[in-house]
């Protein structure tokens, strides 16, 4: 058919060109505009354009597209996607991954079913996730997020100022990179001596002549005039241990006061500069693990702020908050001025010795059925004069100094403190008006499975506990409480209404109506006569050797890095236990639970890293480590697993994927090992090489993988 007429060919033409330009984005856009599955595999050699194979973890399936990077899969994440993580470490933050927005519909960034994924940040500066002022409509789940609390003075160049005063550059560093200095410091306590705004130790000099004539450890941050820090040291400050930066770094968040809806569920979150929850969001946080963050009593596990407003609030349930002494709250609700307004904290597992629990400085914030230990903490719960409308209900509390409440600046007013009970503490200190106080069991034994609790199991009730059937009733919505008869974490669920009489005080709830068990009667055993030996010939059962060596310490290995090497190899990295240890003790297998293979000694104290070899090609493995010492052991780690590559591939490649030869590079500030791996090898993963090569010159790299300005690293180099 022809068209004659002018119309007529507008209209062909018009709908020829719509068509070109629907063949154009469906060949050359990087991803549907509608929800989509995405997913990030740091296994990948390049970015698959929609033919990621799920299984394969390569470019050779249907099941959409996938990213090498963090980076790559947050930037072209889009309203109601939902990014999967693939196993793995990835070592990123927000220098390089944009901060995420406003979504108008939920839009999840998730470790892949019950992958083993590790988000890693090595800056006590930088946020892993950065959430920008206008976040809204994001969940983060399933992920271990891993970084650290401070670096060491050798991070800097110092030079000799003066008779034993040093100086280092700190540079014009944007506000989030305020540079927090802390001499004196002790690895072990995290206790500095000297340190600025730090409660009990000596604060910063005023001038370089205070220092120069001051006593080691002084020291002066000539910021902003000259960016420059001064330090009184009799030695080079870049060889001591006792030298700290500290920072303002933060896990997932930002300092903006948007209330946008943030949900955060089944993650772990181990070392952080600053906060590992930051900011004004309409928080959602359940079935997370919060341990190790910052230095002083300014460093919170969550730091939160938001002025929310009723039916909208921020939650924080079932949560596990390990605190230490060098560190402030669990939970830090708090922005000055007014204060933040509806949130609400319930049923969660606080664990010391912090500062606080939880520091309530705003308005309607509803603090109900936690268990709290904070061995020598400060306080429990601390209300501060000039707010209102708080309620505190159905609460255990062990150990603190004060407790419940606590005046501050000023009398609190119209608060509700009802039916909590405290132990090994004084309940409350100061005044509160016009407050409902009632029902409260001080210096009670709440009989908890233990009282000295050291993991979250310890908190569950014993039968006899005076909390159970002695909390009140809050009605729908704060009745779903941790299963006492679970003990694997993320704990199951029961409801106080489900559990066959009243409600039950602290985080667990006892089932009364769970059936018991019938004792099944243990035979008495028949006495067997011990023949007595007639002559030196005669043998007798040896008896099993006592063991009299120390255990390791508390704190177990954590595997936060399996990389399949080439089809038979793959290397593991790995955190220390704590001392004592002499050794570490491998165990693998091909299905989780089941360690098939395993050797009892992998190195010593200071192994980091171990290969493990003549594996089957292609076989996805599951392993764990955990510390040994003489004839003691420690627990096991976490489980990691990993997947040995097919026949004939391999990551140990003559040359690299950037086709560099042997190169030397000075680390610079902000540099990570990933980072360099990306622009010198080509691929991001590739950091273990690095790593390998330069053990010798820098044995610290066996521990962490942090690395220092100033560093000179040897890259594709022959040993």
């Amino acid at each position: 058919m022809f068209w004659y007429s002018y119309g007529g060919f507008r209209a062909c033409f018009l709908v020829f060109a719509i068509l070109i330009v629907s063949f154009f984005f469906s060949v050359f856009s990087p991803k549907s505009a509608t929800a989509a599955e995405l997913f990030v595999d740091g296994n990948l050699g390049g970015n698959c354009s929609g033919n990621y194979s799920i299984s394969l973890r390569n470019c050779s399936g249907s099941d959409g597209y996938a990213y090498q990077t963090l980076d790559g899969g947050i930037t072209n994440l889009t309203s109601g996607d939902t990014l999967y993580i693939r196993a793995g470490t990835y070592l990123e933050n927000d220098q390089t991954i944009p901060q995420l927005g406003n979504y108008a519909a939920m839009t999840t960034i998730s470790g892949y079913q019950n992958e083993s994924v590790t988000w890693q940040n090595n800056t006590i500066y930088f946020y892993a996730v950065g959430l920008d002022g206008n976040a809204n409509n994001i969940t983060i789940q399933k992920i271990n997020f891993v970084g650290v609390r401070y670096v060491g003075s050798d991070d800097r160049i110092w030079e000799l100022y003066d008779t034993n005063t040093w100086r280092t550059t700190i540079g014009t560093q944007p506000p989030s990179e305020v540079v927090e200095l802390k001499s004196g410091c002790n690895p072990t306590t995290f206790a500095c001596t000297k340190s600025e705004g730090l409660a009990g130790s000596l604060p910063e000099k005023t001038s370089i002549a205070e220092v120069t004539s001051g006593t080691d450890g002084d020291f002066f941050q000539d910021y902003p005039t000259d960016y420059r820090i001064y330090l009184h040291s009799t030695t080079d400050p870049g060889s001591r241990i006792d030298v700290w930066e500290t920072g303002a770094g933060i896990t997932i968040g930002n300092d903006s006061s948007s209330t946008g809806y943030i949900v955060v569920n089944n993650n772990t979150f181990t070392g952080s500069g600053h906060a590992h929850l930051k900011g004004g969001y309409r928080w959602n946080v359940y079935d997370n693990t919060f341990q190790e963050v910052g230095t002083d009593a300014n460093d919170h596990l969550i730091y939160s702020f938001g002025v929310l407003t009723a039916g909208n609030e921020a939650i924080y349930e079932r949560n596990y908050f390990k605190s230490d002494a060098a560190m402030g709250a669990a939970l830090h609700l708090y922005n000055g001025g007014t204060g933040p307004e509806y949130h609400i904290i319930r049923y969660n597992i606080i664990q010391g010795p912090g500062q606080w629990a939880v520091a309530a400085y705003g308005e309607h914030l509803t603090v109900t059925n936690n268990s709290v230990s904070l061995e020598n903490g400060i306080m429990g719960f601390e209300l501060v004069g000039g707010f209102t409308n708080n309620v505190f209900t159905n609460n255990i509390l062990i150990g603190p100094v004060q407790l419940s409440f606590f005046e501050y600046t000023g009398t609190p007013t119209n608060e509700i403190v009802q039916n909590n009970i405290t132990y090994n503490g004084t309940f409350s200190r100061g005044s509160c008006s016009g407050c409902t106080v009632s029902g409260n069991l001080s210096d009670t034994d709440p009989f908890l499975i233990d009282n000295t609790p050291e993991t979250f199991d310890d908190y569950r009730l014993q039968s006899g506990s005076p909390a159970r059937d002695a909390g009140l009733n809050l009605g729908a919505g704060y009745d779903s409480g941790f299963d006492n008869s679970d003990t694997t974490w993320p704990l199951s669920t029961l409801d106080q209404d489900d559990n066959g009489s009243g409600w039950e005080i602290g985080a667990f709830v006892y089932n009364d109506l769970a059936p018991t068990p019938t004792p099944t009667p243990t035979p008495t055993p028949t006495p067997v006569p011990t023949p007595t030996p007639t002559s030196s010939s005669d043998f007798s059962m040896p008896t099993a050797p006592e063991c009299h060596d120390e255990s390791p310490g508390k704190t177990t290995p954590y595997l936060y890095g399996a990389i399949a090497q080439d089809s038979r190899n793959i290397i593991l990295y790995f955190t220390g236990a704590g001392d004592p240890v002499d050794k570490y003790i491998l165990q693998f297998g091909k299905k989780a639970g089941i360690y098939t293979w395993g050797s009892p000694n992998i190195g010593g104290n200071s192994t980091r890293i171990y290969l493990v070899r003549f594996l089957a090609p292609n076989t996805t493995y599951y392993f764990r480590i955990r510390a040994g010492n003489g004839c003691s052991v420690g627990d096991w780690s976490n489980v990691i697993s990993a997947r040995t590559k097919s026949s004939g591939s391999s990551n140990i490649v003559e040359t690299p994927t950037s086709s560099i030869g042997c190169t030397k590079y000075t680390v610079k500030r902000g540099n990570s090992l990933w980072l360099i791996a990306k622009k010198l090898l080509g691929k991001g993963s590739l950091y273990y090489k690095i790593i390998e090569q330069n053990l010798k010159k820098y044995p610290s790299m066996r521990s962490s993988n942090i690395i220092l300005s100033g560093w000179d690293l040897e890259i594709n180099c022959p040993n």
